[in-house]
């Protein structure tokens, strides 16, 4: 409840504006872009996340690579690289626009990255001279201010909201990168997995979590958000960084599960014993892919037939 300050006017409802739903229905609003679709909005504060030796780093650069490809401007913050490591990598990468990305090296600086309202600074300078369209922080730890407690969460929380407030008054997508907690038998979800308090991930707008592939170096991103659908891609290891998929379930197929699903996806509505003939493949080697495809929700059966979802 509102109360005076002594004058006769309320303290609080002045300084907020309310709508009724009629109105807000009605309202127009722009449309919602990605720079990266569908995993990170043009606008807003995003994280990825990942345990130590993911490949967060090399993700990044492939963000960078997609998003400096089809026109718009990246940069990278790299405190925990030199320029010598990262010239390795953008020469395995290949850039075809490599003039729209800049790059802060932190190890081959002679000043220590800004932290706290310094590094809010920072990023306003280096928007108003070079107009990047993306803001990629790696990690998000090089610009924190230092607590001698990882208890102090409250501190840790306002500064991402610090960050995702720069982001909106910018207009431009800033993705931090962040660790995850170390494995455990405790099953938990991706978002459970990110290191710290829940009031991190309540605060950034767009949360992408790496995660292992078991056997390969191949990776899983867990996609979640405010602005984005709640969603899993498979990432394949292509020797200089990854292969974003859409479909993760349908990336993650071995050769001859995926030998049977393109059949299938070419005849739809095909019996068990034609795909075993089409494919010159032993019935029951076929009816036990077929089993694992359904499961796996890339194929539907309905009575004797299948198809591809």
């Amino acid at each position: 409840m509102d109360t005076d300050d002594g004058t006769g006017k309320t303290v609080f409802l002045q300084k907020f504006v309310s709508t009724n739903a009629a109105e807000l229905v009605e309202k127009e609003f722009e449309e919602l872009h990605f720079l990266f679709d569908p995993i990170l909005p043009s606008v807003g504060l995003a994280m990825l996340a990942g345990q130590p030796k993911t490949g967060k780093s090399w993700f990044c650069l492939d963000i960078a690579q997609v998003l400096t490809d089809e026109g718009s401007s990246v940069f990278y913050i790299a405190a925990e690289d030199n320029e010598r490591r990262l010239q390795s990598r953008l020469k395995a990468k290949s850039f075809s626009n490599p003039q729209n990305l800049k790059l802060h090296a932190g190890l081959s600086q002679k000043q220590p990255i800004p932290r706290g309202s310094d590094a809010l600074t920072y990023l306003r300078e280096l928007h108003d001279a070079f107009k990047p369209d993306c803001i990629i922080i790696d990690t998000v730890s090089s610009i924190l201010n230092p607590s001698a407690s990882n208890k102090h969460y409250d501190v840790t929380v306002w500064e991402y909201e610090l960050l995702r407030k720069l982001a909106a008054d910018l207009k431009v997508a800033i993705l931090v990168v962040h660790h995850t907690k170390k494995t455990t038998d405790v099953v938990q979800t991706p978002l459970e997995k990110i290191l710290g308090s829940t009031g991190i991930t309540a605060t950034v707008e767009t949360l992408l979590v790496l995660q292992n592939v078991p056997g390969t170096m191949d990776r899983t991103l867990h996609v979640t958000g405010k602005d984005v659908e709640q969603a899993e891609f498979h990432l394949s290891w292509n020797g200089a960084g990854y292969n974003f998929s859409k479909d993760a379930a349908e990336a993650a197929l071995g050769p001859t599960q995926r030998m049977v699903f393109d059949y299938v996806k070419e005849h739809p509505q095909c019996e068990q014993a034609r795909i075993s003939k089409g494919l010159c493949k032993d019935q029951g080697q076929i009816s036990k892919i077929l089993a694992q495809l359904v499961e796996r929700s890339v194929l539907i059966k309905m009575g004797d037939a299948y198809s591809a979802l």
